[in-house]
């Protein structure tokens, strides 16, 4: 949603494929909606006919637990969208990965960091990294992207369930919140995003994006309950997952240097805008 908003007002022809129609909140005057399913090949054959210039892949499953709808929505989602636009002289192909394809590299993890993954998740999002980087001419740059906060999120993620259930002054339940992560402001993704499709010498590259500091959950969720002023915060009646990571968080000096970006927007001011967005 955020994606479509931004490129719109920077001008460009957008267009929009999903499986569903979206949310009337997320419904964008002057976007293309357009219909299909990655994860089959001939449902999205159509897309042959339209002449794009850039294409972002989003596609994804939230749930990290169903093998087989991870590896279809991520995993073969992306071959198949790569065999739709192999040909199409496309200028750029933005894949959006995942911190977890780093599995358990201690932090800052970097581009160059490998290690073995655990979790359907990150293994199937690393299986498409992999599988872009074995096509030697196509111009893809993959963007491993770690916590993304901000408004229009879906409320099952952590600082949009963190506020709406502070805002309702609810009792709720949490994990010892003793883990480390990396939290970006959803603007600051759309300039990065930017910056990457105008760089025209930019080609077959995997860049971390995130703040580059990691801030312990225990403090993310004290901070928004002290500015609402409600919230009942139960900690420990959520276990972790095996293979998350006590602090995890990227070296971000590759998109500074390559793409000559860095957050701008403070985890206090993208808090302050997220919070109004769901008052």
């Amino acid at each position: 949603f955020n994606i479509l908003k931004y490129f719109l007002k920077k001008k460009f022809i957008v267009y929009s494929l999903s499986k569903n129609k979206p949310q009337t909140k997320r419904n964008i005057k002057n976007i293309n909606y357009l219909y299909g399913d990655i994860s089959n090949y001939k449902n999205i054959l159509f897309l042959k006919k339209i002449d794009f210039s850039y294409v972002i892949n989003c596609g994804g499953y939230v749930n990290h637990k169903d093998r087989n709808e991870i590896k279809k929505n991520h995993y073969i989602g992306c071959k198949n969208l790569y065999k739709v636009f192999e040909y199409q002289q496309i200028n750029k192909f933005i894949q959006i990965g995942s911190s977890l394809e780093y599995g358990k590299i201690e932090s800052p993890q970097k581009e160059t960091s490998q290690a073995k993954v655990n979790g359907y998740y990150g293994q199937y999002k690393l299986a498409a990294s992999k599988y872009l980087m074995s096509k030697k001419n196509f111009p893809f740059v993959i963007l491993r992207l770690y916590q993304l906060y901000g408004p229009y999120q879906d409320s099952n993620r952590f600082i949009p369930f963190i506020i709406n259930s502070s805002l309702y002054d609810k009792k709720f339940p949490c994990s010892e919140s003793t883990q480390f992560r990396d939290f970006l402001f959803i603007d600051d993704l759309m300039l990065a995003i930017f910056k990457c499709l105008k760089n025209n010498n930019l080609k077959r590259k995997i860049i971390n994006i995130g703040y580059g500091r990691p801030i312990q959950l225990k403090k993310v969720i004290n901070f928004i309950i002290n500015k609402i002023k409600k919230g009942k915060p139960k900690y420990g009646l959520i276990a972790m997952r095996p293979e998350e990571q006590k602090i995890c968080f990227p070296n971000i000096n590759v998109a500074k240097k390559i793409l000559k970006w860095k957050p701008k927007t403070s985890f206090q001011t993208g808090i302050d805008k997220t919070i109004k967005y769901y008052k």
